[in-house]
């Protein structure tokens, strides 16, 4: 739902031509991405419920590359720095 939003908002402020676009395939990849994330978090932890879907918004909400920075993050400091 965030990225569809974010679309709206793009072809509202004239940042995008039209909504359906070939770009929008683009987006898919994406979804996909934060959807396996989400769900391997869920699994990993043993979450349902309300607290699975927060653990899926979340994840849909800071995009793939902030779950890259964070995982990265969390390997340096695994591994002893800082």
């Amino acid at each position: 739902m965030g990225m569809i939003a974010k679309i709206a908002a793009e072809v509202r402020d004239g940042k995008r031509d039209k909504f359906l676009s070939a770009k929008l395939w683009l987006e898919f990849p994406a979804v996909l991405v934060m959807t396996l994330v989400a769900t391997g978090i869920n699994v990993w932890f043993g979450l349902d419920g309300w607290v699975g879907n927060a653990v899926a918004v979340v994840c849909g909400w800071s995009g793939p590359r902030a779950i890259d920075a964070m995982i990265g993050a969390i390997a340096d400091r695994v591994r002893g720095g800082r």
